[in-house]
């Protein structure tokens, strides 16, 4: 707006100056004002009505209610914000506006992963305009792959008997010994590729890829593997993952549980299939 005005003023002055001369091109001197004016509030900003101060609000929610929102705990989110803040990702502000915080550029960039809101409604909720939600979620996801490996890794030894008796509780003492993961694959939903089509559909006849995790008795992801097409038997994705070379080595005397897709292996523990034989043999020796 102090753009606007100073258009304005300069426009007053050589009005003032014009007049000395008289008015043979007072037809061109208003256009070049119009000209003028419409520059200048091109370049004015229009900030958009929002409703500001919505990040003091969830100060205020309760642990649950912030956990439900964005997906982690309250504790957990200010040790990744605080990481955030200290990264290269994201970068001190030397002029312009505002800087938007580490703490609010989090937020947003959770709230958009973690929900099916569009980037207009985020950014009318946390007052900042579309585009800087945009960067807000580019900055948090390269932040998160570059510490991926940090948080998405293979247990140590004390780990691996912490999950043994996870599990082992979980089962209440029933469950197979010596467990310390679960795999299976998740489908996340793509739009329709323009190459290799069909492969992409997957059973339910929508277009994914496939992410194949193992997890912890607490859902700790400690291995992914992603991007085969949705319609990939999971056996077969598995086969295909670098986990799969080296899983005698990282399981030991350990198992991995699996669903039935899966093939039984020395480290991977998968549903008993009765073909009905064995069950009749059972009948016999009785």
């Amino acid at each position: 707006m102090a753009l606007l005005v100073t258009a304005m003023e300069l426009l007053d002055s050589s009005s003032d100056d014009d007049s000395v001369s008289g008015a043979v091109c007072s037809d061109c001197d208003d256009e070049y004002d119009d000209a003028c004016i419409l520059v200048a509030c091109a370049l004015v900003r229009d900030d958009a009505n929002r409703v500001p101060g919505y990040e003091s609000i969830i100060g205020r929610y309760h642990e649950y209610e912030f956990k439900r929102l964005f997906r982690l705990s309250r504790e957990t989110f200010d040790s990744f914000s605080a990481k955030f803040k200290t990264s290269a990702f994201y970068p001190r502000a030397v002029q312009g506006r505002q800087q938007i915080s580490a703490e609010k550029t989090c937020l947003i960039a959770l709230v958009y992963l973690g929900s099916q809101i569009s980037m207009y409604a985020i950014g009318d909720k946390f007052d900042v305009t579309e585009s800087s939600v945009h960067v807000c979620v580019t900055r948090v996801v390269h932040f998160l792959h570059a510490i991926s490996d940090e948080i998405i890794c293979w247990p140590s030894s004390a780990e691996v008997t912490r999950i043994k008796n996870g599990f082992l509780a979980k089962s209440k003492g029933k469950g197979p010994r010596n467990t310390i993961g679960c795999i299976d694959g998740s489908h996340i939903g793509i739009l329709t590729p323009s190459e290799s089509t069909q492969s992409y559909f997957n059973r339910k006849k929508w277009p994914s890829i496939i992410l194949q995790g193992i997890c912890d008795d607490r859902n700790k992801l400690l291995n992914v593997f992603i991007g085969f097409p949705g319609s990939v038997h999971d056996a077969r994705v598995l086969r295909e993952s670098p986990f799969f070379a080296r899983a005698i080595q990282e399981c030991e005397d350990n198992y991995i549980l699996g669903d039935s897709a899966y093939p039984l292996m020395p480290w991977l523990m998968t549903p008993f299939k009765d073909n009905g034989s064995s069950f009749l043999r059972g009948k016999e020796l009785q």
